[in-house]
């Protein structure tokens, strides 16, 4: 069997970088999501750092271009992989209570799917992905609170070393999401007793959280 070769030939094709093309998106990029300070309170700004909360309602997110490019690409991705994947009877659903606002990405008329696209990769344990993912299941939770049902499911989609699908179904009891809940109002009411103060929450002892924040420059100055 003869192997053809690559032609050893110099090349003739021109290369050039457009470095105008890609400050163009870079831009735009920016303008997508170079929004106003945030108003409201969601569930999604009562899991993890109080303090960057309370900087969204007065600064505008400052977004380097590698979250700039996971968070669109992110986003993206989840919102047509999924859709491709779960019931066509799941719609996008805003539900309110006692003041904050949840956002749930596939509501069913039985059950709702709470669905996470993530770049890490699966860990050894279902045990361990829900430890380390805390902040997902406190979310997952307080959605089923607030649509007074004690059952969700959930799906991640692990992108590294390689594609990986997972589907969960979370059970709670009710006394176990009215503590859940009671945390959330109480996060609620701190944040609005240190803004009549004047005074800006504590940071969040997970350091991780801090590489990535949008308002790291704003809160370092604090």
């Amino acid at each position: 069997m003869k192997v053809l070769l690559p032609l050893e030939r110099e090349r003739k094709m021109d290369v050039q970088r457009l470095n105008a093309d890609e400050e163009i998106w870079h831009e735009k990029l920016q303008k997508n999501y170079d929004n106003e300070p945030r108003t409201g309170m969601h569930v999604s700004d009562l899991t993890l750092c109080l303090r960057q909360t309370a900087l969204s309602r007065l600064h505008k997110p400052v977004w380097d271009n590698t979250t700039l490019f996971r968070f669109t690409m992110g986003r993206s991705m989840e919102k047509s992989f999924f859709s491709d994947l779960l019931p066509e009877s799941t719609q996008e659903m805003s539900v309110e209570k006692d003041g904050i606002v949840g956002h749930i990405d596939f509501a069913g008329e039985e059950i709702d799917y709470e669905c996470k696209l993530t770049w890490g990769k699966e860990p050894s344990s279902v045990d361990k992905l829900f430890a380390d993912k805390f902040y997902w299941v406190e979310q997952a939770g307080a959605y089923t609170h607030m649509r007074d049902r004690t059952e969700m499911n959930f799906v991640v989609c692990f992108l590294n070393p390689i594609p990986r699908l997972r589907s969960y179904r979370l059970t709670w009891d009710e006394y176990e999401l009215e503590d859940l809940w009671n945390k959330f109002l109480e996060n609620k009411e701190y944040i609005e007793m240190k803004k009549t103060n004047s005074e800006l929450p504590m940071k969040t002892p997970l350091t991780w959280l801090c590489r990535g924040c949008s308002y790291k420059e704003v809160c370092d100055d604090s």
